[in-house]
């Protein structure tokens, strides 16, 4: 890299990586990447995708074609209210981590 400290790195959502581009480049945009978000979404929510018509379209629709941070948040929550998933854990991890993840 020319010996130039990156201006942006994209990783999954590992904590131990996390810390340890913060320590070590302090002004690097952090991002995590949506692809990973999608793949943990369908393995960890997977039961819930398939018992709730039309939640994994539903999911990947916000994620794709926010156009403002304030239209994703409220179609988050409509999601999560219209399905009665608030008690699904990923999806509070996620959307509490949302500025890391949310391509809008």
């Amino acid at each position: 890299m020319g010996g130039k400290a990156p201006k942006s790195i994209m990783t999954d959502q590992d904590g131990a990586m996390r810390s340890a581009i913060a320590q070590v480049f302090k002004h690097a945009n952090h991002r995590n990447c949506v692809f990973h978000i999608k793949n943990k979404a369908e393995l960890k929510c997977g039961r819930c995708f398939d018992t709730k018509e039309g939640l994994q379209k539903e999911f990947n629709g916000i994620i794709d074609n926010s156009l403002t941070i304030n239209e994703f948040e409220i179609d988050w929550r409509a999601m999560i209210e219209k399905h009665e998933v608030q008690h699904i854990k990923y999806f509070e991890d996620i959307f509490r981590t949302r500025n890391r993840w949310v391509p809008v």
